[in-house]
Protein backbone atom coordinates (compact mmCIF):
# COMPACT_ATOMS: atom_id res chain seq x y z
CA UNK A 1 0.00 0.00 0.00
CA UNK A 2 2.67 2.45 0.81
CA UNK A 3 4.92 1.49 -2.36
CA UNK A 4 1.28 2.55 -4.78
CA UNK A 5 0.95 5.39 -2.56
CA UNK A 6 4.97 6.50 -3.16
CA UNK A 7 4.17 5.95 -6.83
CA UNK A 8 1.16 7.75 -7.33
CA UNK A 9 3.06 10.73 -5.40
CA UNK A 10 5.84 10.41 -7.83
CA UNK A 11 3.86 10.48 -10.59
CA UNK A 12 2.23 13.16 -10.20
CA UNK A 13 5.01 15.30 -9.01
CA UNK A 14 7.05 14.18 -12.68
CA UNK A 15 3.88 14.90 -14.92
CA UNK A 16 4.05 18.39 -13.46
CA UNK A 17 7.67 19.08 -13.45
CA UNK A 18 8.07 17.74 -17.16
CA UNK A 19 7.14 20.73 -19.53
CA UNK A 20 6.38 20.36 -23.41
CA UNK A 21 8.37 21.80 -25.52
CA UNK A 22 7.87 25.13 -27.27
CA UNK A 23 6.39 24.34 -30.74
CA UNK A 24 8.68 25.02 -33.54
CA UNK A 25 7.71 27.49 -36.19
CA UNK A 26 8.59 26.74 -39.81
CA UNK A 27 7.64 29.96 -41.35
CA UNK A 28 9.55 30.55 -44.02
CA UNK A 29 10.93 26.82 -44.10
CA UNK A 30 11.19 25.26 -47.51
CA UNK A 31 11.30 22.01 -48.73
CA UNK A 32 12.72 20.39 -51.84
CA UNK A 33 12.75 17.35 -53.40
CA UNK A 34 16.70 17.18 -55.42
CA UNK A 35 17.03 14.11 -57.59
CA UNK A 36 20.39 12.82 -56.99
CA UNK A 37 19.83 10.03 -60.06
CA UNK A 38 23.72 9.71 -60.66
CA UNK A 39 24.94 12.60 -59.08
CA UNK A 40 24.67 11.89 -55.21
CA UNK A 41 28.43 12.66 -54.38
CA UNK A 42 27.78 15.96 -56.13
CA UNK A 43 24.72 16.55 -54.06
CA UNK A 44 26.03 15.36 -50.63
CA UNK A 45 28.88 17.77 -51.37
CA UNK A 46 26.73 20.73 -52.02
CA UNK A 47 24.50 20.44 -49.05
CA UNK A 48 27.77 19.59 -47.07
CA UNK A 49 28.30 23.28 -46.95
CA UNK A 50 24.44 24.78 -46.03
CA UNK A 51 22.68 23.50 -42.82
CA UNK A 52 19.70 21.18 -43.57
CA UNK A 53 17.63 17.97 -42.64
CA UNK A 54 17.03 15.62 -44.30
CA UNK A 55 13.17 14.41 -44.65
CA UNK A 56 13.43 11.44 -47.72
CA UNK A 57 15.99 9.68 -48.69
CA UNK A 58 14.97 6.93 -51.19
CA UNK A 59 15.65 6.18 -55.23
CA UNK A 60 17.19 8.96 -56.18
CA UNK A 61 15.33 11.56 -55.02
CA UNK A 62 16.42 13.79 -51.61
CA UNK A 63 13.70 15.62 -49.57
CA UNK A 64 15.67 18.38 -47.86
CA UNK A 65 14.10 21.05 -45.41
CA UNK A 66 16.71 24.31 -45.66
CA UNK A 67 15.78 27.65 -43.63
CA UNK A 68 14.60 30.89 -44.98
CA UNK A 69 18.14 32.30 -44.85
CA UNK A 70 20.04 29.29 -46.29
CA UNK A 71 17.40 29.01 -49.45
CA UNK A 72 19.07 31.30 -51.75
CA UNK A 73 22.32 29.10 -50.99
CA UNK A 74 20.51 26.04 -52.09
CA UNK A 75 19.05 27.92 -55.48
CA UNK A 76 22.65 29.04 -56.37
CA UNK A 77 23.86 25.30 -56.53
CA UNK A 78 21.58 25.20 -59.59
CA UNK A 79 20.62 21.10 -58.48
CA UNK A 80 17.86 19.58 -60.59
CA UNK A 81 15.26 20.26 -58.26
CA UNK A 82 11.59 21.16 -57.62
CA UNK A 83 10.24 23.18 -55.08
CA UNK A 84 7.66 21.04 -52.59
CA UNK A 85 6.82 23.49 -50.32
CA UNK A 86 7.78 27.00 -51.15
CA UNK A 87 6.30 28.11 -47.20
CA UNK A 88 6.11 25.26 -45.08
CA UNK A 89 4.66 27.20 -42.06
CA UNK A 90 2.06 28.60 -44.44
CA UNK A 91 1.36 24.77 -45.67
CA UNK A 92 0.65 23.48 -42.24
CA UNK A 93 -1.51 26.16 -41.43
CA UNK A 94 -3.35 25.34 -44.63
CA UNK A 95 -3.79 21.48 -44.08
CA UNK A 96 -4.34 21.80 -39.71
CA UNK A 97 -7.64 23.86 -40.71
CA UNK A 98 -10.69 21.94 -39.77
CA UNK A 99 -14.28 22.36 -41.14
CA UNK A 100 -16.82 23.69 -39.39
CA UNK A 101 -19.43 21.72 -40.62
CA UNK A 102 -20.10 18.00 -41.04
CA UNK A 103 -20.64 16.58 -44.23
CA UNK A 104 -24.38 15.59 -43.44
CA UNK A 105 -24.90 18.95 -42.01
CA UNK A 106 -24.18 20.59 -45.80
CA UNK A 107 -27.00 18.97 -46.78
CA UNK A 108 -29.67 22.20 -45.33
CA UNK A 109 -31.75 18.47 -43.88
CA UNK A 110 -33.04 19.42 -40.28
CA UNK A 111 -33.59 15.29 -40.00
CA UNK A 112 -33.38 14.25 -36.69
CA UNK A 113 -32.32 10.87 -37.98
CA UNK A 114 -28.85 12.25 -37.46
CA UNK A 115 -29.58 13.58 -33.87
CA UNK A 116 -31.87 10.85 -32.14
CA UNK A 117 -31.06 7.43 -30.97
CA UNK A 118 -32.40 4.35 -32.92
CA UNK A 119 -32.75 0.74 -31.71
CA UNK A 120 -31.43 -1.78 -33.33
CA UNK A 121 -34.91 -3.25 -34.68
CA UNK A 122 -35.64 0.21 -35.91
CA UNK A 123 -32.50 -0.02 -37.83
CA UNK A 124 -33.27 -3.46 -39.14
CA UNK A 125 -36.46 -2.15 -40.08
CA UNK A 126 -35.04 0.55 -42.16
CA UNK A 127 -32.66 -1.34 -43.81
CA UNK A 128 -35.34 -4.50 -44.64
CA UNK A 129 -37.69 -1.93 -46.26
CA UNK A 130 -36.60 -1.32 -49.48
CA UNK A 131 -36.14 -5.10 -49.87
CA UNK A 132 -39.53 -5.91 -49.49
CA UNK A 133 -40.87 -3.51 -52.57
CA UNK A 134 -38.70 -5.85 -54.58
CA UNK A 135 -40.81 -8.86 -54.29
CA UNK A 136 -38.53 -11.54 -57.00
CA UNK A 137 -35.39 -10.71 -54.57
CA UNK A 138 -34.82 -13.58 -52.26
CA UNK A 139 -31.81 -13.08 -50.26
CA UNK A 140 -29.27 -15.66 -49.98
Amino acid sequence: MRFALNFVWLATVAGATIRSPEPISYDGYQVHRIRTTGSLESVKKSLATIPHQTLNKVRGQWDVLVAPEHADALTAFKLKSRTLHENLGHSITKESRVKRSWKRNLNSSDDAWFDSYHSYGDVGIIRWQPRKTFTDFTPA
